[in-house]
């Protein structure tokens, strides 16, 4: 991510709400999970996630690249850690990790490395606005929507089991695309 990206996230968070209402998709999701333990939240901005996953028992870890959302977070969140990075740039926390969220934040080169992060049995939720929001919606661009069905193809093309997927229009009014994928053992053949 370039210098100005970061400079354009920085100012957004100073400027943004301290938080905004957890994803109303957690909750219908949550079957699907693995147990809680360690949680990793990819392009997480200040976490407004993080109280529905501690209340289900996940630690929580937060990586985003705005110093000023993670501090939001660790000042509104007791017990979250926090990683300042660039997706782009850096590598993702080292694992093992129960369950890794990716939402709203496209990087389709990061499946491969979410899918090694995971310990076996771990999981991955992805959600992202797809193509089809542009029905009703100006932003975000093409450049950032997924294709219908893209969702669980990216999981499935990353050695993930596709446990749940939907593709849906949110109370938002954005039309998201969303999986769950399940790392299973490898077999003693392969």
């Amino acid at each position: 991510m370039s210098i100005d990206d970061r400079a354009r996230w920085e100012q957004r968070y100073q400027q943004r709400p301290p938080l905004r209402a957890p994803s109303p998709l957690l909750a219908r999701i949550r079957p699907h999970l693995p147990p809680p333990g360690a949680l990793l939240d990819i392009a997480s901005g200040p976490g407004p996630d993080t109280p529905w996953w501690q209340a289900q028992g996940w630690a929580v870890t937060l990586a985003d690249i705005s110093p000023t959302a993670l501090a939001r977070a660790r000042a509104a969140f007791p017990g979250v850690q926090t990683h300042c990075l660039d997706l782009e740039d850096d590598p993702i926390p080292t694992g093992p990790w129960d369950l890794i969220v990716c939402q709203s934040y496209l990087q389709r080169g990061l499946f491969a490395p979410m899918a090694a992060a995971l310990r076996v049995g771990g999981g991955l939720l992805f959600s992202q606005p797809t193509v089809t929001n542009l029905e009703r919606n100006a932003r975000p661009s093409r450049r950032f929507l997924i294709e219908r069905g893209e969702a669980a193809r990216l999981v499935a093309g990353a050695g993930l089991a596709v446990a749940a997927r939907g593709e849906e229009w949110g109370p938002d009014g954005r039309h998201v695309g969303w999986v769950v994928g399940i790392k299973k053992a490898k077999s003693p053949t392969g």
